[in-house]
């Protein structure tokens, strides 16, 4: 018999088990280890995220979340394509081939919240703290605010990324600069005060009616 013929038949072997297996309910197992497995929270690469100061992200969308009782990540069994690297207090998160996919998603849980540098990434926070957040957001990336609060917001927000504040978000003062075509919205969020640092001639400004009072003035160009 041919080695080919072999490996057919072996094949087709194969697939009658994999059928056999479903029809007799192991397909229902499989799926609820699965569903197990995506809602677990595993500690990323083992190092411990309280040593994590900075978290820099590129070409990838997550969303972070502030808790006291657990840290780690979660995302999909399936794979991601996603690589974490810690150097020093400095967490690196980035899709493997360097590009921007939606199917790169994860949820990351953190104990205080660490300064977020995207980079060609969407990231949503949830973190009621009354802390302070320190962000950088370049090369048409995004970050969301919401159902958070924070004493201190500091972003610098440039190329074409944009920063946006939900409804259910609270700030106490949200120093803010607009570099290129960059842009700052709000959806109505709980904004106290908001100093822009500096707003280029290209970027721009959304506000609700909260926010515009808010504002404290616009900067003199430079």
């Amino acid at each position: 018999m041919k080695p080919s013929t072999i490996l057919f038949l072996l094949f087709c072997a194969g697939t009658l088990l994999v059928q056999l297996f479903t029809n007799l309910g192991y397909r229902k197992g499989y799926e609820e280890h699965l569903l197990f497995v995506k809602n677990q929270v595993f500690p990323i690469n083992a190092f411990p995220l309280e040593n994590i100061k900075v978290v820099v992200a590129k070409g990838v969308r997550f969303t972070l979340y502030l808790t006291k009782k657990q840290q780690g990540f979660k995302q999909d069994v399936r794979p991601e394509g996603i690589s974490f690297k810690a150097q020093g207090d400095t967490l690196f998160i980035s899709s493997k081939d360097g590009k921007y996919d939606e199917l790169n998603y994860f949820e990351t849980y953190f104990r205080s919240v660490p300064n977020l540098i995207l980079l060609d990434a969407n990231a949503n926070i949830i973190a009621k703290s009354g802390e302070e957040l320190n962000t950088r957001i370049e090369k048409n990336g995004q970050l969301l605010v919401e159902q958070s609060s924070f004493r201190k917001v500091n972003a610098e927000v440039k190329d074409s990324s944009t920063l946006i504040f939900n409804a259910d978000a609270t700030v106490d003062l949200l120093e803010v600069k607009l570099k290129d075509s960059a842009s700052l919205s709000d959806h109505d969020a709980n904004i106290t005060k908001i100093v822009p640092i500096y707003i280029s001639d290209k970027a721009s400004l959304s506000l609700s009616g909260k926010g515009l009072r808010a504002l404290h003035s616009l900067p003199h160009q430079r």
